[in-house]
């Protein structure tokens, strides 16, 4: 029976490889390791989203991940942060006509102001896109 470092050990060199995509445990452990909360996206909308919450009671920021679960396979990609628990709020973005992840930014102005929803929109369109450039039906 394998020792509980050796699966550890085992566990930390097959996450450190390139190519290896995320789980809850080192989200967790960025989360708790950053003091920052992880808040992951997904493509199939707001109902399909995680939240990591570091221990430490205030966290400093809120980090933005996209998931595309679509069938070709799976895939994250980072967004950037737009909420700064030290002063800064998504209001800031607004007016930034070169924000890449601010509300109504991602999508077209639909009057939806909703970040999350707006994220997970246009994860769902990139990925609508991607299939049927590579021709997955």
């Amino acid at each position: 029976m394998m020792s509980s470092l050796a699966r550890t050990n085992d566990y930390l060199t097959r996450m450190a490889r390139d190519g290896t995509y995320e789980d809850q445990k080192t989200m967790c452990a960025a989360g708790n390791l950053y003091n920052i909360d992880i808040q992951i996206v997904s493509s199939l909308g707001v109902g399909g989203q995680s939240k990591f919450i570091p221990s430490a009671s205030v966290s400093a920021a809120t980090v933005y991940l996209g998931h595309f679960t679509e069938n070709y396979s799976e895939h994250s990609v980072s967004l950037e942060q737009v909420t700064d628990h030290n002063g800064g709020s998504e209001d800031n973005y607004e007016d930034d006509i070169d924000a890449k992840s601010g509300p109504d930014s991602i999508v077209d102005d639909s009057g939806d102001t909703d970040m999350t929803a707006d994220i997970a929109k246009g994860l769902h369109m990139v990925a609508e896109r991607t299939k049927r450039s590579l021709n997955y039906t």
